[in-house]
């Protein structure tokens, strides 16, 4: 059966506009919508409550919030709260976060310890125990939710770029959430370590659900690429570490752009994305090319492509309408 999802992350639109969004790839028969936490943007959490109330079906992803901003017993809350509100059809999405979380002033801690810990305290949690707990990262004391969750087994899914975090998710987490603007070569690459993690732990790949954001820009013959989808691809590469652009086989153009960066922001970023970037990072042109492109993703081991969509609140209906036509 083909799935699909719907991923906004730093979106333009307001919480109204991306509900109605949502509520159309309900029709359309997504399996999912996720939204990431940026910061200094809208409150991810206040998005995916508002579609949990004006949806019925579709599958309602917080990908991804990370323990330091918000700590792990009131993410547990949260996780419950939305779950009894949509009837049973929330994932949470951890991380370690990113940058601009020490920039305000957040200690983050080692990375693999804190999602291992993580994965751990938040199922206890909602297993309604009394959780004490001394680790490298956190540390809990007679903590107990005051409220039974409708579901104590909500999916746990982990985003993951680096081979030790990939290894972890396959190691005890329901989900690997993979970063946007990644390339067929590289999923191959972090399906591999998946599955070692996954054996460590006495699994296969097919108790992990592998989900990927992809970068969509739906166009007509001969129309200009949208510039907030180049500039989206510029960022993701310019904050990128060189051996993930190296996986992705283009550490080269990387340089140029992480340098364009520095020098002149995003956009300078932008002007100095070449097309092989933007076809070995994103998915763009007709219904049908995407499709194809699509497909590459799904043949090196995606089992849930998130499609993330640029251009106007026009363009992202039209984009959902022809996935939803043309592929579910």
């Amino acid at each position: 059966m083909k799935r699909l999802g719907l991923g906004f992350s730093g979106s333009p639109f307001s919480v109204k506009e991306t509900v109605e969004h949502v509520q159309f790839a309900e029709q359309m028969n997504f399996d999912s919508v996720w939204i990431a936490e940026d910061y200094y943007l809208r409150d991810a959490v206040s998005y995916i409550a508002a579609y949990a109330v004006v949806t019925e079906k579709i599958k309602l992803g917080l990908g991804v919030i990370n323990p330091y901003t918000r700590i792990l017993t009131l993410i547990s809350m949260t996780a419950a709260t939305i779950d009894e509100l949509s009837g049973g059809r929330f994932i949470l999405g951890m991380g370690t976060g990113v940058r601009f979380t020490e920039d305000m002033g957040v200690k983050m801690g080692k990375p693999l310890a804190s999602m291992r810990e993580t994965a751990e305290i938040l199922r206890r949690l909602l297993r309604r125990e009394k959780v004490t707990f001394q680790g490298k990262t956190f540390h809990l004391k007679n903590v107990k939710l005051g409220f039974t969750p409708i579901r104590e087994q909500i999916p746990l899914y982990l985003a993951a770029i680096g081979p030790k975090m990939l290894e972890l998710s396959g190691e005890l987490y329901d989900g690997v959430l993979l970063t946007a603007a990644s390339s067929p070569e590289y999923v191959k690459y972090a399906v591999s370590h998946i599955s070692d993690g996954a054996k460590r732990a006495g699994r296969t790949l097919e108790d992990i659900d592998i989900a990927s954001y992809i970068i969509c820009a739906l166009t007509e013959q001969d129309k200009s690429l949208d510039k907030s989808f180049i500039e989206s691809i510029a960022f993701n590469v310019a904050t990128a570490d060189l051996g993930y652009l190296r996986l992705c086989g283009i550490e080269k153009e990387g340089q140029v752009i992480k340098q364009a960066w520095q020098q002149g922001g995003v956009e300078a970023a932008a002007e100095v994305v070449p097309r092989n970037v933007i076809d070995a990072l994103a998915i763009h042109g007709s219904p049908e090319q995407c499709i194809r492109g699509l497909q590459k993703y799904i043949d090196a081991g995606v089992n849930l492509p998130i499609i993330m969509a640029f251009g106007s609140a026009t363009d992202v209906r039209k984009t959902i309408e022809a996935f939803g036509k043309h592929y579910l």
